[in-house]
Formats: structure tokens, sequence, C-alpha cells
């Protein structure tokens, strides 16, 4: 019996809905304790009863998501669609791509067919890559057969469909200022001394090169780069990219004019940016370039970043290069106009 006065305990309006819908209320958590002697009691946790269970296990998996489209002509590739290597003995050949995603950078699955000769050289399909079916006939080889081995493999290609995959790298650089001429008596008898001590200086003088700190994205990090920018045909017209690298040196490092120098020979389809990539650039050597009176704006995600344009020595281009703190194309584009500044004999042939 229960105590005289003490009335009976009501269920809780939780435990009254749970009881209501066939649900059992349980309490898994322990109480938590105070300092004071005050107890807390944890939140009841209400439990799926048998019919939930039921619904949940009848309930119908999602949709699979739909097969990626067919793979059609080449979007990324170049008109070089099938390239070889006499000293592999293996021929890539693009039969296929198409669209993975596409906002400011695009992605493409490109379907590449390598092709070589059939044998016990020949290295099993397991081992190249993941297979992937080609279309038939995609490759367009002839009388190869039995002969040549096969083997077609997917691949994820990075690129800039808007700039057509190609952009320019220009390296400023600044001469040191010539040598002061003396007056006076002594002119002729210090001319010698003047030459000696020029010459030496010419190793720890040997000009400045202007240089881009810029926020990088992909490795969020603050690195440096020279003036740089993507091809845009409706700006720079027919001009190529060297109309692009005259503009980014005006917008980035804030320059006009100079002496320009290709430094890839006529035709060249550019440099790859990076092995898994589409875009090329093209490399290109100012010699005394002057400041710009009234620059060009930057882009607004350039001008949040806050991109500065600063003249650092060329001992100093080298110390961040050899510490990782150039991208790469930039690297690249350094060490081809630091030689051709050498063939042009204006620094020194030293390293």
């Amino acid at each position: 019996m229960r105590a005289t006065g003490v009335p009976p305990r009501r269920p809780s309006p939780v435990a009254a809905v749970a009881a209501a819908n066939g649900h059992t209320v349980i309490n898994s958590a322990p109480r938590h304790h105070q300092r004071g002697g005050d107890r807390r009691r944890p939140a009841p946790i209400a439990m799926a009863g048998a019919d939930d269970r039921q619904d949940a296990a009848n309930a119908q998996p999602p949709p699979p998501p739909p097969p990626p489209p067919p793979y059609g002509p080449p979007l990324a590739a170049d008109a070089r669609l099938v390239v070889k290597d006499a000293s592999l003995g293996v021929t890539a050949r693009v039969v296929g791509e198409r669209l993975a995603h596409r906002r400011y950078l695009a992605t493409f699955d490109r379907l590449v067919r390598f092709t070589r000769p059939a044998g016990p050289a020949a290295v099993p399909a397991e081992e190249v890559g993941s297979a992937a079916p080609a279309p038939p006939n995609a490759g367009g080889d002839k009388d190869e057969g039995a002969q040549q081995h096969h083997q077609d493999v997917s691949y994820d290609v990075i690129g800039h469909p808007r700039c057509e995959f190609r952009f320019a790298v220009v390296f400023p650089y600044h001469p040191p200022p010539p040598p002061r001429q003396k007056k006076g008596d002594d002119e002729d008898a210090d001319a010698n001394a003047d030459a000696n001590a020029n010459a030496d200086d010419k190793g720890d003088d040997e000009g400045d090169v202007t240089l881009v700190r810029e926020y990088a994205h992909g490795p969020h990090r603050f690195l440096y780069s020279l003036p740089s920018g993507q091809f845009e045909r409706d700006k720079h017209g027919d001009g190529g990219l060297l109309a692009t690298a005259r503009a980014e040196l005006e917008e980035e490092a804030r320059l006009e004019g100079g002496e320009w120098h290709p430094l890839l020979p006529a035709g060249h389809p550019g440099i790859p940016e990076v092995k898994w990539c589409a875009n090329a650039f093209e490399p290109f050597l100012c010699v005394g370039p002057e400041p710009h009176p009234c620059p060009a704006a930057r882009d607004g995600e350039e001008e949040a970043a806050g991109l500065e344009a600063v003249r650092v020595p060329l001992r100093e281009f080298r110390r961040l290069a050899a510490n990782g703190e150039v991208l790469l194309p930039s690297v690249a584009a350094g060490w081809m106009a630091m030689e051709r500044l050498r063939e042009l004999g204006l620094i020194n042939g030293g390293r």
C-alpha cells in the first residue's frame, strides 16, 4: 500500500505521449552531480517502437546517381591528339573527353588509349591503371590487331577553358645603375681601378626584379610570383600572350615599357603548368621597365587579398626560389630569364 497522504505518481508528459504511440521511455544517461548536492535529471530519450523499425526496414534505398555522359570529342586536348615516345615504344591517343565539373576551373575526364608492341615485355592491364571502355573505333588504329597491346586509362585534367588554356609570365628586370663617372685630373689614373671595381661589384649588384606578393588559395599561403595572367581574347585580341604579358606588367607590377624578349621559340605550345593540368604558359623577359603613370585597376580578388608588387635584388629572388617561396611557373620563367640575361651580357656568368 502507498503511504497515507502521498498522492500517486503521475507519468510525465513525455512518458504519456510516448506510451500512447507505442514507445518506451528509458533513462540511459547517468545523473550529473554538482557541489552542494544539486542533481540534474538527464533528458529522456524516446526509443523507436516495433512499427517504426518495420517502416525503416521497408524503406526504399535512394536511387543510384545517373550514369556519366558518354565520352565525346576532346575538349581540353590540343590538336596533337596523338603523341608517341620512340624510346618507350608507346603511343598515347586521346579518344574522348567529358566535362566533370566547371566553375572558375574545369575538370575533364579524359580517356587515353595507350598502344605498345605486344609480347612478353607488355605490362599487364591491371598494372597500368583503371581501364575504361573506349568507344568503338575511337582510337582509329589500323592494321594493329594482335600485333599491338591496347590499354585505355581515364584521367582527371584541370584547366581554364575561358583563357584557352594559356597564360603569360613576365620577368621585369631592372639593370643596375651605370658606374659613376669620375671627373678631374685623376680620371685617367683611376680608370683601370674603376673598371676592376665595377667588375667585382657586378656579382653583388646584378640588378633587381619586380615580384608580386599574393595569396595562393590552393596551398592557403602568401607566396611570391612574377606578374602573370591568363589570356583573354576579348581583352588582348590578336596580340596574343605578348599583349597578355604587357597587361599583367601594368596591372600587377604597375610598370610599362622596357625591351621585350620572348623566352620560347616561335610556335612553341607553351610550358605545362603541372603534369595534370591542360594550362600552359609562355615566359617573357622585360628589361628596363618604368613606373606606369596611370596603371589599370586590379581584379577585385587581387585587391581583397592585398596583392603587392615588391622589387628585390636577383640574389634575393634566387634565395626565395630556393626556399620554396615562389610559385613554380615563376621559378621556371625566372631561371630562363636569367639565362637570357647572361647571354645578353647584362649579368655575369656565375650561378
